[in-house]
């Protein structure tokens, strides 16, 4: 028996001093260590009706229960100024993420026959077990070092006692360039020693409240986010080149809320979102198809945009219990 459990054991410190009547510093640090180990495994499926083949005319597959060691380090950071006035408030700051692995790759060690799906044995000496046993025995790759820094600006003013607006902007840049040969791994393209990763994402918000009158409230809020994956090309595994996740997405809302007589209140809302991701790489995507002997694409969806609308009647019942029935269409 294998009885799996991760230890965490964390040291933080916080400090923040008021610098003048209006504004505040404040910077925290904290240092995690996670040790142990937790359930995962590694696969593989292969027919002749596969880009797998194993030898065989049906179905092989099989699956090996790997427990991934746990040794990493997680440390962050964040300084930020705060200030105050009689309708405006603003934070900004900097924060930092910083992820460090211990272990790099597990190699797996097949020793007997592996198990078909029906539970029957699958001799490994012979194909397809023995192609299966060769598939599952490759390295894998553990959650590698990477780390993000992340610069953002946040608040809110009011422009009367009815009227609020709120405002939020952040730019994030994360890289992952540890190296595979100190990962344990080994067969990457010649000349490329790490993956290179980099992803910036830039987010921007804005919203306004008011109480139009005594019983209605309008709401309105506008939200832009841009991942930008800038990470290299290059031909991994022979044949196919990594994937880039790019995308520019726009979300917006608009809310008016009334109340009614026995505590009942009424809602009407729109929502919108746009998505729009980059256009896929083709050498990843365009794998031979060995029925047909051509080359076949994923259905992918380049941009989608999504317009709902929305009513809701709630009623608060006492301090404890409300009830709610919505419509919404989208």
């Amino acid at each position: 028996e294998i009885d799996l459990d991760i230890r965490r054991k964390a040291v933080s410190l916080s400090a923040e001093k008021w610098i003048t009547a209006n504004l505040m510093f404040e910077a925290s640090v904290k240092n995690e260590e996670r040790k142990g180990a937790r359930l995962s495994g590694a696969g593989i499926a292969c027919s002749t009706f596969s880009s797998i083949p194993c030898g065989t005319t049906g179905l092989a597959a099989a699956m090996l229960m790997l427990p991934e060691p746990i040794n990493s380090t997680t440390k962050q950071f964040e300084a930020k100024l705060n200030y105050s006035g009689e309708k405006f408030l603003v934070t900004g700051g900097y924060y930092g993420s910083f992820f460090n692995n211990a272990n790099g790759s597990l190699y797996p060690t097949v020793s007997g026959n592996l198990v078909n799906p029906d539970g029957t044995p699958l001799d490994t000496t012979v194909a397809p077990g023995s192609t299966l046993a060769g598939y599952l025995q490759q390295a894998v790759a553990l959650p590698p070092d990477n780390q993000a820094h992340q610069l953002y600006l946040s608040g809110n003013y009011a422009f009367t006692s009815a009227t609020r607006a709120t405002f939020k902007y952040s730019h994030t840049h994360a890289t992952q360039n540890e190296d595979f040969a100190g990962m344990g791994l080994l067969g990457a393209p010649a000349g490329v020693g790490n993956l290179g990763g980099v992803m910036d994402n830039n987010i921007a918000q804005f919203g306004a409240t008011t109480r139009a009158t005594a019983k209605l409230s309008l709401l309105a809020n506008l939200r832009y986010e841009d991942k930008s994956d800038k990470t290299p090309l290059a031909l991994y595994n022979g044949a196919f080149t990594n994937g880039l996740n790019s995308s520019t997405k726009y979300t917006g809302k608009l809310e008016a809320t009334y109340q009614l007589p026995d505590n009942y209140r009424a809602t009407l809302g729109v929502d919108y979102e746009s998505i729009k991701r980059a256009h896929p790489v083709s050498s990843v995507y365009l794998p031979l198809n060995p029925v047909t002997g051509t080359l076949s694409l994923s259905g992918l969806r380049e941009e989608t945009r999504e317009l709902g609308y929305r009513a809701e009647l709630r009623r608060s019942m006492s301090e404890t219990l409300n009830a709610a029935v919505s419509y919404v269409q989208s």
